[in-house]
């Protein structure tokens, strides 16, 4: 069976989002992380295991930066900081663009 076309450019994204948010948050530490098929958005997004003390939590992120679900019980330290994370990441892609795109 082919893998649907989607699948071949969402990995990367996500492991740009996920490499992002290890460096930056480090009082949590990332120690599972799981692609899964959304087929009814035709994208794949990835499901990432942190932990603290022997606490674990879980939130999974599209590779356009939307958190799709998280755990019950997430510190909201962790979703603020994971949300923080990916605006910087994606508002930092925005700026790199735009001013690669200026014509004077």
């Amino acid at each position: 069976m082919k893998k649907p076309s989607y699948k071949n450019n969402d990995t990367p994204v996500l492991d740009n989002i996920q490499n992002w948010l290890e460096e930056e948050i480090s009082n949590y530490a990332l120690i599972h992380t799981e692609d899964l098929d959304d087929i009814e958005n035709e994208q794949i997004v990835r499901s990432l295991s942190w932990s603290r003390g022997t606490s674990e939590f879980f939130i999974v992120i599209s590779p356009t930066g939307g958190i799709r679900g998280f755990s019950n019980k997430i510190p909201r330290d962790l979703l603020v900081q994971c949300h923080n994370t990916i605006s910087e990441l994606l508002f930092k892609i925005i700026e790199e663009e735009s001013t690669e795109t200026k014509t004077y």
